[in-house]
């Protein structure tokens, strides 16, 4: 069953990357944002040992581009995936990534570079769950994601709409 996850982030990185491999295939270079999240605090998905996604701070990291087929079947996630959530209990620690198109990794980078937002969510769709419950033995694999940035208006800007002065008989 789909679900939708709301995550606030408490904290970005944003890192250059180059790590060189005898495989080529397996070179890593590029871009790469992490953030710290936390589930809104109605969030009610339970993990199988009885804890709540909403007490865990979250590693996720976006990765430009398109997830590699082999990946799907290797992270055992569903076949629209864009990524997964991972909890490890030994470590009481939930992580997770997802691949975006380039052009929408590269704008939210200019988001995050830029700053001066007021507010930031992360929306999730994941599956799959039961009954919100994650049964944490298999990942709950992304398959929408959305970072949506709220914006103050710029100074000087009216933030309510200006009244029409008022022409009649009485003012």
């Amino acid at each position: 069953m789909l679900q939708y996850l709301y995550l606030k982030p408490i904290g970005w990185s944003q890192s250059i990357r180059s790590y060189s491999n005898k495989d080529p295939s397996k070179a890593t270079e590029g871009t790469l944002l992490s953030m710290n999240v936390r589930a809104v605090p109605d969030t009610e998905l339970s993990l199988n040992d009885e804890s709540k996604l909403k007490d865990y701070d979250i590693s996720l990291s976006v990765i430009p581009g398109d997830l590699p087929p082999d990946e799907l079947q290797k992270r055992i996630l569903s076949p629209d995936a864009l990524g997964g959530l991972w909890h490890v209990k030994e470590e009481n620690f939930v992580h997770g990534w997802f691949f975006f198109k380039r052009h929408n990794y590269e704008a939210v980078w200019d988001q995050v570079k830029t700053g001066g937002y007021r507010d930031c969510t992360v929306t999730l769709g994941v599956m799959p769950d039961e009954d919100d419950v994650w049964r944490t033995d298999n990942p709950l694999s992304i398959v929408s994601a959305d970072i949506r940035f709220d914006r103050l208006p710029p100074m000087g800007k009216p933030t309510e709409p200006q009244k029409a002065p008022r022409k009649g008989w009485f003012g």
